[in-house]
């Protein structure tokens, strides 16, 4: 499947209820966010907030948080969490490429490999434009992107790979994601002379003949072409979180 071409298939983000049962419980990330929220000075923007997993700690923390996310199924679920904690946040449904909303924040976040949704470098500078528009001056833009690490990117080609599995509540049979190396937009590791005198071939990275298109990573997830990526651990991944303050000028 052309990993650029829109599915028609229903996604996970669709079937909020089941995304919500398998990532409410992911904690890795979260002290982090909360302590970054906690620590702005003004109101705070979750840009692919999902079901609450970040934004609902945040508000009980007493943050001052809104949460932006293109699925209404998401945003639905999120809100009947929150009325069961006594909490009405304000939500948008919105593409994050092109919102506008009434505030301007002293943070935003775009935790969970949300950014890399955007898969091309069109959608990625929109969506990057649209938050710098939304900071208010001295504001900071903080969102996590996923590095392949080599035993992703040098592992075996088209092998599906058990990422995450939980109980299902009412059934109690396993629900599992599994994630399926492939080199879409990625160069692969190939062995090549070394450049000493020993003709011993080492893995090694190809030289790029360019920048590999943005989001087409090294994974293909069984759910959807391009769903949020997993949270990979052990070596084989390594998630970034990058900060970026508004200097006060647009981006060009």
């Amino acid at each position: 499947m052309d990993p650029f071409t829109p599915s028609t298939e229903r996604t996970p983000f669709q079937d909020a209820e089941l995304y919500d049962m398998l990532f409410r419980d992911l904690d890795f990330d979260r002290e982090f966010y909360v302590r970054l929220a906690r620590e702005a000075r003004g109101p705070v923007l979750e840009v692919t907030c999902g079901t609450g997993r970040i934004l609902l700690p945040c508000l009980q923390a007493g943050v001052d948080i809104d949460g932006l996310d293109l699925f209404p199924e998401m945003l639905g679920v999120l809100r009947r969490k929150a009325a069961e904690l006594g909490l009405a946040p304000r939500l948008y449904q919105a593409d994050m490429r092109d919102f506008t909303l009434p505030r301007r924040y002293a943070l935003i976040l775009v935790p969970f490999n949300g950014f890399v949704h955007n898969l091309t470098t069109d959608d990625q500078l929109q969506t990057l434009r649209a938050c710098r528009k939304h900071l208010a001056a001295g504001g900071l833009l903080v969102l996590n992107v996923f590095f392949p690490g080599r035993e992703v990117v040098c592992g075996p080609e088209g092998t599906p790979v058990l990422e995450h599995e939980v109980a299902h509540p009412v059934t109690g049979l396993p629900v599992r994601i599994y994630d399926t190396r492939t080199s879409i937009g990625w160069p692969r590791c190939r062995p090549r002379r070394s450049r000493s005198r020993s003709s011993t071939p080492r893995a090694g990275w190809p030289r790029r003949t360019g920048p590999p298109p943005p989001c087409a990573g090294p994974t293909s997830r069984k759910w959807s072409c391009c769903s949020r990526p997993p949270v990979f651990r052990g070596g084989r991944s390594t998630a970034i979180s990058t900060a970026v303050r508004s200097p006060g000028r647009p981006i060009r």
